[in-house]
């Protein structure tokens, strides 16, 4: 059984102001036009992160956002299984539900 690192929405707010790259893999249409509202966010939906993972570094500690942490959860088994270091790796567990929940800041597309 494979263990998945996860961080509450919190965990993963303090993760990003110490450097961690956080990695909105949302596809649900309830959060397509919400976004993680802090300056460096890269954005690649769930289906994308197959042809994207180039993009996302192996030398830094990477976060991934979803809707509820479901596609999060799998974004990291696609990224261990490409070979990046499961100590680098995190998924927040509830996602952007969770994220909002907490009252972090959250950015809404017109």
């Amino acid at each position: 059984m494979t263990l998945f690192n996860k961080m509450t929405a919190r965990e993963a707010y303090a993760a990003y102001f110490s450097g961690s790259l956080l990695v909105n893999v949302s596809e649900n249409p309830k959060f397509s036009d919400k976004d993680l509202d802090v300056k460096h966010v890269l954005h690649i939906p769930f289906s994308q992160m197959p042809k994207r993972m180039g993009e996302l570094p192996k030398d830094r500690n990477v976060v991934l956002v979803s809707g509820v942490g479901n596609k999060g959860k799998h974004a990291v088994e696609m990224m261990l299984a490409s070979g990046f270091d499961p100590d680098r790796v995190a998924f927040v567990e509830g996602g952007m539900e969770a994220w909002e929940e907490e009252g972090l800041p959250v950015h809404t597309q017109a």
